[in-house]
Order: structure tokens, then sequence, then C-alpha cells
């Protein structure tokens, strides 16, 4: 069979993957539904739909691999999918329903989604004497990629086609390009992904018989392709062989002092432990010498790299305290440990030991009250009272002020309190006052502005980002204002510093681009300055409260009023940016100019 008639073959037998996976396709239908109805109305509620959703898909899959492997009773096979369906429901009501805004359910959808997934593709490997874990890695790989690759190339197309007729024929609402993207990668994608998958009942071994053995699908699903062996024996494999090299001689020079607890490293160590699990079950299934290589040292490797960065998480940890991401951090540098060891010393066909090992911990970090979100909301508040404490400003209950606190303590009190507010944890600190606002109370309460690692804030690439929160939905009075202007400015766009803006007969906006900050200058019909507004000022007080390179602030953070007897004007800034480095400074800010005129 040549390539075409393959690819005609597999394109036919799309329908397999609602015959194998009805209830997940179903399921799939589902979700693609629900993103419609969302693109035409949006309706409150719809982050919680889709997060049951997925959990739902995901548990399906595995559903169907533990019938398809294990259980030959209909009875049993249709209560494990309703057992499904109904933890699916569950997980969707324990959803709290501020969660999605902060990012936890995010998380913690992703992880139970991820850990399912891994366990979808590794059942089919369980007390297989043909197939190992690597091999089915290999086949959901291979098919992963090849699906990617077709939905990305048929919705370009189709964007395009689209476009082409909305350019030359008549206007098509951009809904139209997010329904067709929405259809392709969640019905065709998936239900072609699935498809493809090899329907393991038909080899594996029942007692001493074996029932349905297909050759043609062992070789197809589980033969490595001649393209992905060059890619990885002799490109990937000789670049991570250069990689590690650079990383083991910078470990070796810098392996004392504040290397430990700088944090440079590690998110290229996680990245780079990831890339060598990956590669380590993709070069199982080659046979040469440099796989062979890769496999018989790098684990080893794998082993000293893991160690290094959880023994620096671990210091780090000492400093700032356990956040819900350190918590990952550390989960995946034991689970990265334990991987080392199994490919280390164990031969290939024991890799999917690594599975069982990902489920253990990944619940472990999802079950109250050692989940990654309670451990690191009791280690912010222990540090902050702890911090607190040893610099005398907790009093009978009461916060009370001191300036005359270490550089170290005033960013443990920042860190902390900006981690307690973002996951709205601030009102449970009864030492507090209950109407404490983070951003705007910080100095009165604490006695020094909120403080960071000056490594952070103050380098020579140093990059500021601040946007408005818009999540309240609050209605703004403008009843009081007699103009209203848009802006957009830059302060290298040289021809903007020219250009005035009429307000009507007596009133023009001119921006000024000549200093660092630009300046907003309000003057009359012969050009006389009569209110100046600089945007300094707002820069200051917005990245005040936030100085770190993203932030939602609210409405009073991002404004900046300025009046005389004339004029009364209000910046409202919905964006703020500001990218400095060796050789240029980038500052702009879009924002909406409210006027009022005073009789």
């Amino acid at each position: 069979m040549n390539y075409r008639e393959r690819l005609l073959h597999q394109m036919s037998n799309v329908g397999k993957a609602y015959r194998r996976y009805p209830l997940t396709m179903l399921l799939l239908i589902l979700l693609t539904l629900t993103n419609t109805w969302n693109i035409i109305d949006e309706f409150s509620g719809y982050e919680a739909v889709v997060h049951g959703l997925l959990i739902g898909i995901a548990l399906t899959l595995v559903a169907s691999h533990l019938n398809e492997r294990f259980i030959e009773d209909r009875t049993k096979q249709f209560a494990l999918f309703v057992l499904s369906i109904f933890l699916s429901i569950g997980y969707y009501f324990l959803l709290p329903p501020n969660d999605a805004y902060y990012f936890i359910a995010e998380v913690r959808t992703g992880v139970l989604v991820f850990t399912l997934l891994i366990t979808f593709i590794w059942i089919p490997s369980i007390k297989n004497d043909r197939e190992s874990f690597y091999q089915y890695f290999l086949a959901a790989f291979k098919y992963a990629f090849t699906t990617i690759l077709y939905a990305l190339i048929l919705t370009i197309g189709v964007q395009a086609i689209l476009s082409t007729i909305d350019y030359l024929f008549f206007n098509i609402d951009y809904d139209y390009f997010l329904h067709t993207s929405n259809i392709i990668w969640f019905i065709f994608a998936t239900s072609y992904f699935l498809s493809l998958l090899p329907e393991t009942h038909r080899y594996i071994e029942a007692d001493t018989t074996i029932v349905e053995y297909d050759e043609t699908i062992e070789n197809n699903a589980f033969e490595i392709t001649k393209f992905l062996k060059i890619l990885i024996s002799y490109i990937v494999i000789p670049l991570i062989a250069i990689y590690t090299i650079i990383l083991l001689v910078y470990i070796a020079l810098n392996i004392s002092g504040e290397f430990w607890t700088d944090n440079l490293l590690e998110p290229m160590l996680i990245s780079y432990t990831i890339i060598l699990i990956l590669v380590y079950l993709l070069a199982s299934n080659i046979a040469d010498p440099i796989a062979n290589f890769f496999r018989k040292v790098f684990p080893k490797i794998l082993i000293f790299i893991v160690i290094f960065q959880t023994m620096a998480s671990l210091l780090k940890i000492r400093e700032i305290g356990i956040s819900y991401g350190r918590y990952y951090v550390i989960i995946f540098g034991v689970f990265s440990l334990i991987a080392g060891l199994i490919f280390s010393f164990l031969p290939k066909e024991r890799s999917g030991l690594i599975v069982p090992v990902l489920i253990v911990l990944s619940l472990i970090s999802l079950t109250p009250p050692i989940d990654a979100f309670t451990v690191a909301e009791k280690s912010q508040k222990n540090l902050l009272t702890e911090t607190l404490t040893e610099n005398g400003m907790l009093e009978q209950n009461t916060v009370s002020k001191r300036a005359e606190v270490s550089q170290k303590d005033k960013e443990k009190i920042t860190s902390a309190i900006e981690y307690l507010e973002m996951h709205d944890y601030i009102e449970e600190l009864a030492y507090l006052p209950k109407d404490f606002e983070t951003y705007d109370d910080f100095e009165q309460v604490f006695g020094f502005p909120m403080t960071y690692d000056e490594s952070q804030v103050n380098d020579d690439n140093f990059y500021q980002y601040a946007s408005l929160d818009r999540s309240d939905g609050q209605v703004m009075d403008i009843s009081d204002e007699d103009y209203f202007v848009e802006l957009f400015i830059e302060n290298y766009e040289e021809a903007y510093s020219t250009e005035n803006i009429q307000i009507n007969t007596d009133y023009f906006i001119h921006i000024d681009n000549e200093n660092r900050y630009p300046r907003i200058i309000i003057e009359d019909e012969i050009g006389k300055s009569l209110l100046e507004i600089d945007l300094e000022d707002l820069f200051k007080k917005a990245f005040a409260a936030n100085p770190r390179a993203d932030g939602m602030l609210s409405r009073d953070q991002m404004t900046l009023v300025a009046e005389n007897d004339e004029l009364i004007a209000r910046v409202l800034a919905y964006e703020l940016m500001q990218n400095e480095d060796e050789e240029d400074e980038i500052i702009s800010a879009q924002v909406y100019l409210f006027i009022q005129l005073k009789d």
C-alpha cells in the first residue's frame, strides 16, 4: 500500500473512532457545540462546562481501553462508562465559581487530563508480552504529529478560502473563522487521531491463545519512520549531548555561593528533563549505536541533573516559601528521579513503570490537605506570619508599621502578600484590616512600599506590562464628562509628536514625545498649553503596584487625574508597556482620555 492509498484508507476509516470510542466522540461533539454556543453568545459558566467535558473525555478514553484490554462482560463495561460520566459530572459540581479566574481549576484540570491521557496510552501495554509502553508511546506520538499537521493545513486552507471570499465578494463574520477551527480541531482531528490507534484486543494474549493477531496493524503502528529515526539519532541526540556538556560545565564552574538559590537554571533544567524523558521513549524504538548509547548513559546524567535541580528548588523554598508552581516543580523532580532510576537499571521493556509513578504523584498533588494549593496556601501564610513576627511587626494579632526591615524580608512580605492576594486568601488573614486593598494600602499598613528582587526589576533588559482588569464588569459613570478620546501613544513614534487632535473649535490635544515619558497636552486654538498630563506619574503608579512582567490592575491603579481652573482631565489606561534594553527603550500606552469642562 503506497502513501496515497494509505492516506485515503485512513481518511475513509475515520468512522472507526465513533465505533470504538462512541462515548468519547459524543462528549467531543458536546464540547464542540458548547464552543459554538459560546462563540455565538458568551455565557456564564462556560469554563466550568469545558473543564467537566475535558475530564469526561479523558475518563471515557481510559474506560474504553480498560474495557478493551481487560473486561469482556458487557454489563461491567457499561458500568465503567457510567462511572466515568458520574465522575466527570462530580468534578464539574466540585469546581468553585472563582477557580477559573485564579488558574486553580486550569491547573487541576490540566494535571488530571494529562495523567489520564498518559494512562490511556499505557493501558494496552499492561501484561502485554508483545508490545511495551515505549512502542505505544511511539504510535501515539507519531499519529498525534500526523494529525496536528493535517489539521493545521486544513485550518490554513479553510481560513484562506473564507478570507478570499470575504475580500472579493461579501463580508464574512469573524465568528465563522472560529466555527470552522472549532469543528476541524475538536471533531475532525480527534476522530482522525483515534481512528489511527491500534486495536489492542486483536493482538493481546488471552491465557495462552493469541486473539486475532494482526501483523499489519503492528507494523504500521509500532514501526518508527525513517524520518523520525534520522531526526532522533542524528539530530536530536547530538544536540542534547552538546547541551548536556554546556550544562555540566556551567554547574561545575558555579557550584558554590548564591548559585543554588538564584533560580537561573531551574526552567532550563525542567525543560531539559522533559525532553530527555521523551527522547528516551522514542529512542527505545531505534536499534543503532547512537540510540543505544543514549539509553545507557543519559538516564544516569538525568539522575544527577534532577538531584541538582531538586536541591536548588528546596533551598529556594526556604527563602520564598512554597507556591503551587514550585510544589509541582518538586513533584516533577521526584517523578524524574524515579524515571531516571527505572531507565538506568531496568530494561527498556519496563519503561511503562513510570506511568503508575506519575499517577500516584498526580493524585497526591490533587488530594487535600496535601495538594499543591493547600500546601502553598499554608506555606505562604506561615512565611508571612513568621517574617512579620521576627521583625516585631505583629503584635496582639495586628500589623504595626516598620520601615527598618531588611531588603530580603521586605521581598518575602511582598511576595507572600501578592500570592495570597492572587489566590483570594487575603481575607483569611485576621491581622490585616478588613478593607485591606493590596496595591492601595500596602505601604500604609506595613510601613514600606512593595519591594521586589532587584535582579528581577532593575535589569539591563527590563520589561514591564500592566493591563486593566475588566473581569468585574463594572460600568463607568461618564455623565459629568464632556469629551472622550481613545489614544495610542508610543514614545518612539516621531510623527505622533507633531499631530494635533481637535476636540472642538476651542481645544486640541497634542502628544509630546520629547522626554522619556510622553505627555498629553491640551491646548487652545492658538496652540497655548492649558493643561499638561505627564504620563510618567501614571506609569510609576501602575508599576509600583505591579512591577513584574505581567499584571491585571484595578481601575484606580490605572487612572491619573489632572485639573486646573478650566478643565478636568482623567486618563484611564487599559494597557501600559515599558521595554528597556541596552540599545533602546520603548514606552507605550493605550488610554482613554475623559475631559470635563468647568463652568
